[in-house]
């Protein structure tokens, strides 16, 4: 940090050491510090959102996710970790609408599709999930966690 105190990485490694010492308070602050000087497409600031939802601070997380997938409307982890809280939060609606974002960028983006599924699930929607499952089981033919998937919603 002392050579380049504009490298993220290196604030958002003493957060995870903080973490690991259970010292959320000084975890919070140098992933605050990470986030600042970080990129805007940044795993770091998707961390930063995490981490501020693991300790009871969702409406600041929130926040931190619409205005990451504000300024870059195409990156997806922005939009997955956004759908993540969604689903979290058992707003579902919210959650697949995030979803499609991603869809927008990449309509084969497996892990959102699988996501997908379980939330048509959970909305009782079981016939738009085994559509959607079927369509990209038949786009991934070989991959088991797909077949299990679709299996899982018939």
């Amino acid at each position: 940090i002392k050579r380049d105190p504009g490298y993220a990485p290196a604030y958002a490694a003493v957060g995870r050491l903080h973490l690991a010492r259970r010292d959320l308070t000084n975890a919070l602050a140098a992933f605050d510090k990470a986030a600042s000087v970080a990129p805007s497409r940044s795993i770091i600031r998707i961390n930063q959102a995490e981490l501020l939802a693991q300790t009871g601070q969702p409406d600041k997380a929130r926040e931190l996710l619409l205005a990451l997938t504000k300024a870059t409307p195409d990156y997806i982890p922005g939009w997955a970790a956004l759908a993540r809280m969604h689903a979290a939060e058992d707003n579902l609606p919210e959650a697949l609408s995030a979803l499609d974002r991603i869809f927008a960028v990449d309509f084969d983006h497996i892990e959102s599709r699988l996501m997908q599924n379980e939330l048509l699930l959970k909305t009782g929607d079981a016939s738009k999930a085994v559509t959607f499952m079927e369509t990209v089981e038949r786009r991934f033919p070989s991959v088991p966690l797909v077949q299990m998937q679709l299996a899982r919603s018939y």
